[in-house]
């Protein structure tokens, strides 16, 4: 049985070559763009999907007003995982991660005093590479993390410090980093081991590993990242519940929550995140392009079906009258739908990985190659789409002529006319008419997706400002000199008109974010350790009873950069240690110099470190600027601020901007319109190819039609005015159909844009326009060339 239905099946390719290409054509096309869509899909899925992840979460902040979250941040207190840790019972461990700095970046100098920039660096405690199952190449797992002022990097970090034992194959482990510039914040991390890569498809990304400082981190707040483990059976909702009525918050509306791991990356709305978050809706907005694609291309299928069923009827006729059942006949358009599909998914898999390599290779776009340990997901899937394919494909085309009665389906005319008012000239309309405003709808995307990413980053035209923040990390023996220095650079960059505004402060977001331990910083005979705090005037401005002694930092940034701040405990311990209990405007000697005390403040909490503050230049320092973009027409913003970047480093070493959403504005765009416009295409070739398909085949149905009208004194315009009447009809109700979700969806898109293009009628014309032409080229072509031949070449033709 199944030997004849494949003698049927290649009988029928072979007969109808033109048809079966086309169908082939527009199958394979269809598939590639699915099994790409499942790909990139199935990858964003994937992120945290490692061996035990399903019982880790990371517990976040959130805020709520009137009983709904209006805020998510991704940040925690320091005191908060262990507190839950102590009281829940479900909890097994805990992990926290500190940002090294604000963008998680630090210049690390190697014994060859060369300077380095790390990217993704982070403080960590020793749980937290179990709880992210980090793996180690090189060292002891049980005692990473373990040591203060150890470090682990990555692989690909090792390779950039230590090139050259890397490649002699010569252990880089206890060797030793240096971090910063020389100076108060001088600290040196001997390397315990070497991290493998983290997987791509992780929401965290880390490049290096330090270990947590070991002093009092309680003043932390809301800067920590804490992952938990929790018990296999742990209930979520439970875990949220206990989890607020142990701790206290400190806002009213103030909740902690427990987000798995495994949603991070497609959850969105959520500050301080540490990596890219991608959105479901966008998912699903991908997936439903695989779906309507792979509708096309079988709208093709069926369209072609049913034009050449006058042929396929009598065969039908034929094989009923010799005791041939409806049953088996469905079966043979089954049988030649399913060996299409599967012949069409073989090119299409192939296909897919010349694309993969071709987009990983010569361009710039994000888009996962095929993992081949996800092979059954694969197998799975492209299985899946050769069933529905053919069971979309196949089903009308079985149904409407297997149910043909034998003196019926002999008498069927051989051609389907537009104007027949029959079920099956109405299928074809209307998937004619969906495939028209199909293509109609992504190419009118394309553009103004297109025209919106081109004005956000390349036609800017119209000067207006706009705010950034950088980082600076600091330069040792920075004082007053070098202060006026900065000044008058500061007003060089405001009088060029680059720059209208620029403050400076060694606080993020009015935050402390730069708190270390430093051991033995005094030079007195009796060495202790002290907390290093580095923040600014701003800090207790509005805190002035927090004052037992002194003063605090002058209003100008950088006026002491030689003084300092200590707390009640360390304040203590200098008297002890120097036998003098007024100690205002004494000048201690330290590591680097000389910091004369200037005031000394409450203590935080009972029995609290000893604790120093630090301000100015020497530290690192956050700039926050507005940026005066001209509007060049031949220089795009992204320029624009690499050039203002550039002039600041002139004064100020390795400076950097650290809004990375601005320096890479709209990246996720181009990204998803790369893949969109690659999708669109696939879309407008299918619907075209099945126009060209069945322009072809009424045009060559028709010619003796038209040869006899010739004969009867029909000129070619009436003759081309028949052919194509019907097609225009169906390009025009095609029109009607997609203007109106052109307008709806291009709208809603716009509005996520503060700075958006308007929404003219080009953006919907023009579109337009370039989607019936080509189909309408294709179809005036046809009828001319039907319409221009002479009546006996036709009739003899036909």
């Amino acid at each position: 049985m199944f030997r004849s239905f494949l003698l049927i099946v290649l009988r029928k390719f072979r007969n109808r070559t033109s048809s079966s290409f086309v169908n082939f054509v527009c199958f394979t096309l269809g598939l590639t763009a699915c099994i790409a869509l499942f790909n990139y899909v199935h990858y964003e899925l994937s992120y945290d999907q490692y061996k035990g992840s399903e019982d880790v979460y990371r517990l976040e902040t959130h805020y709520l007003k009137e009983g709904k979250s209006t805020q998510k941040d991704a940040f925690t207190d320091y005191l908060l995982g262990q507190q839950l840790a102590d009281k829940l019972d479900q909890i097994e461990t805990i992990g926290q991660l500190i940002p090294y700095s604000r963008d998680r970046k630090g210049f690390f100098k190697n014994e060859r005093n060369h300077n380095h920039l790390i990217q993704e660096i982070y403080y960590a405690n020793k749980s937290t590479l179990k709880i992210l199952s980090l793996e180690l190449v090189h060292g002891e797992f049980e005692t990473a993390l373990s040591q203060p002022h150890s470090m682990l990097i990555t692989e690909s970090v090792a390779q950039k410090l230590f090139n050259k034992e890397w490649v002699n194959g010569t252990s880089i482990i206890g060797k030793e980093l240096t971090s910063g510039e020389r100076g108060l914040i001088n600290n040196r991390f001997k390397i315990t081991g070497i991290l493998k890569e983290t997987a791509e498809n992780s929401h965290l990304h880390i490049n290096a590993l330090i270990t947590l400082p070991g002093y009092d981190l309680a003043n932390l707040k809301s800067s920590v990242y804490t992952y938990v483990k929790v018990e296999p059976e742990a209930n979520l909702d439970s875990l949220n519940k206990l989890a607020n009525i142990v701790y206290q918050p400190q806002e009213p509306e103030q909740r902690i929550f427990f987000q798995p791991i495994q949603a991070i990356h497609t959850t969105t709305g959520t500050s301080n995140e540490p990596g890219a978050i991608v959105s479901i809706i966008l998912l699903l907005f991908l997936s439903g392009i695989g779906v309507l694609i792979l509708g096309l291309a079988s709208s093709n299928y069926v369209n072609n079906a049913i034009i050449t069923a006058g042929d396929r009827a009598k065969e039908i006729g034929i094989r009923k009258l010799l005791g041939i059942k409806p049953t088996r006949l469905a079966a043979t358009f089954f049988a030649e739908a399913l060996l299409l599909n599967i012949l069409s998914s073989v090119v299409a898999v192939i296909f897919f990985l010349l694309i993969s390599h071709f987009v990983s290779t010569y361009s710039d776009i994000n888009f996962p190659g095929p993992k081949w340990q996800y092979a059954n997901d694969y197998l799975t899937i492209i299985t899946l789409l050769i069933i529905v394919s053919t069971t979309l494909s196949s089903a009308y085309p079985a149904y409407y002529l297997s149910r043909l009665n034998p003196l019926q389906a002999l008498n069927t005319k051989n051609t389907i006319s537009f104007t027949e008012d029959s079920q099956a000239s109405n299928v074809v309309k209307y998937l004619l008419i969906g495939q028209i405003s199909i293509s109609i709808f992504f190419l009118s995307a394309v553009y103004i997706i297109y025209e919106q990413l081109n004005y956000m980053n390349n036609s800017y035209t119209d000067a207006f400002e706009i705010n950034v923040s950088g980082y600076f990390p600091g330069k040792a023996g920075a004082d007053q000199k070098y202060l006026m220095e900065a000044l008058h650079y500061f007003d060089t960059f405001k009088n060029n008109g680059t720059c209208s505004e620029i403050t400076v402060t060694n606080l993020s977001n009015g935050k402390m974010i730069t708190s270390m331990k430093i051991d033995s910083l005094f030079q007195l005979e009796t060495n202790f350790s002290v907390g290093f705090n580095i923040i600014d005037h701003d800090y207790w401005k509005d805190s002035l009873d927090i004052f037992l002694k002194g003063r605090n930092f002058k209003r100008m940034f950088g006026s002491d950069p030689d003084k300092m701040i200590v707390n009640e405990s360390a304040y203590h311990l200098l008297e002890e240690l120097t036998l003098d209990s007024a100690l205002l405007s004494t000048r201690f000697k330290v590591k680097a110099g000389y910091l004369e005390l200037i005031g000394v403040v409450k203590n935080q909490s009972t029995n609290a470190p000893p604790q120093i503050y630090v301000s100015g230049f020497r530290y690192p320092t956050f700039f926050n600027a507005t940026l005066k973009y001209p509007g060049k027409p031949n220089q795009s913003l992204e320029e624009f601020i690499r050039e203002c970047e550039y002039f600041l480093q002139l004064k100020f070493p390795h400076f950097h901007f650290i809004d990375q959403e601005l320096r890479a504005s709209g990246n996720m765009e181009k990204e998803v319109f790369g893949l969109f416009i690659f999708f669109s295409l696939i879309a407008a070739i299918i619907s075209n190819l099945g126009m060209y398909s069945l322009a072809e085949f009424v045009s060559s149905r028709r010619i003796k039609e038209m040869a006899i009208r010739k004969v009867l004194g029909a000129r070619t315009i009436h003759i081309l005015n028949i052919l194509t009447i019907d097609f225009l009809k169906i390009m025009a109700l095609g029109c009607i159909i997609a203007i109106p979700l052109i307008l709806y969806s291009g709208r809603l898109w716009l509005d996520n844009y503060a700075r958006r293009i308007s929404f003219e009628l080009t953006l919907i014309a023009l579109p337009i326009l370039v989607s019936l032409l080509i189909p309408l080229v294709i179809v005036l072509l046809k009828s001319w060339l039907t319409a221009g031949k002479r009546p006996l070449d036709s009739i003899h033709s036909n």
